[in-house]
């Protein structure tokens, strides 16, 4: 099984890339989603999820907690998974156009028995950025998850235009991620992402029937779009739909070697969440 302290050396050496938000103040957000039935290939059962929870930060540090419940049709292998966590991000310049992003996250992932030392997963991400002319910048980094069961080095290549938010179009176009927006007027907006990389990562219960003391992993491509309301300034809500796509679930033995995989139909949902700052 891998030590900790080797991937926490790791962890630092890779060191993390951040989305790029401005140190603010306080903020706190409830979220909320929920996927239709899926079909599981290989396993003659349906499922659908939902996920709730609740996220907060102040400046470069964030941290939240959420809960996801599979709900198998005809089978209930798995009680609701928890997770928790967090992360601290800094972005800053080497000279004027040329800059860095630095970030590390880290989570705790587990079903029923909480075994910190085994259910943690780090995520270590880097990189720099190019100021092309006043609305286009250019960003190259890494980011890494390290866990018990899988290690995953994943390319950071995206397209800034503009601020997130401003008048008109605005977005981060590129890999793993793309967001974009388009606003209209000062209380709502239109929103959009597609993410090619997800990754959750839970120990399963000391006495679980697909592996005891093992590990489960999702694995999927997202894509949702939907509205930005700003009823008054330190508050925001949103809503749209969302789709999972390439969606599988793996499972680990204790230490660390795949037993099963197992593959869903596309699912389709919404999502609602809020924030407020302070």
């Amino acid at each position: 099984m891998r030590k900790i302290c080797a991937l926490a050396a790791a962890a630092f050496t890779a060191a993390a890339l951040s989305a790029s938000a401005d140190a603010a103040g306080f903020w706190v957000s409830p979220v909320y989603s929920h996927s239709a039935s899926a079909d599981m290939d290989g396993f003659n059962d349906e499922v659908t999820t939902t996920t709730y929870g609740i996220v907060g930060g102040y400046g470069l540090f964030t941290l939240g907690y959420q809960v996801t419940d599979y709900d198998f049709d005809s089978y209930d292998p798995i009680n609701k998974l928890h997770l928790l966590h967090a992360d601290v991000h800094y972005d800053g310049e080497f000279s004027d156009g040329f800059g860095y992003f630095v970030g590390i996250g880290g989570s705790l992932g587990w079903e029923d028995d909480f075994h910190p030392s085994e259910a943690y997963t780090v995520r270590p991400r880097a990189g720099v950025s190019v100021r092309l002319n006043p609305d286009f910048s250019l960003m190259l980094g890494l980011k890494a998850n390290f866990n018990e069961a899988e290690n995953r080095f994943i390319p950071i290549v995206a397209l800034k235009y503009r601020s997130l938010g401003d008048y008109g179009l605005s977005g981060v176009f590129g890999y793993p991620e793309t967001r974009v927006m388009y606003r209209w007027a000062d209380w709502i907006a239109l929103e959009g992402s597609v993410s090619a990389f997800n990754q959750d990562v839970y120990q399963l219960s000391d006495d679980s029937a697909l592996a005891r003391k093992g590990y489960f992993v999702e694995d999927s491509f997202n894509a949702a779009a939907g509205f930005v309301v700003n009823p008054v300034e330190a508050i925001t809500l949103r809503a749209g739909v969302n789709a999972t796509f390439d969606r599988d679930f793996k499972i680990y033995s204790n230490d660390g070697d795949e037993i099963h995989k197992y593959s869903s139909d596309p699912s389709y949902g919404f999502y609602l969440n809020g924030s407020a700052n302070f």
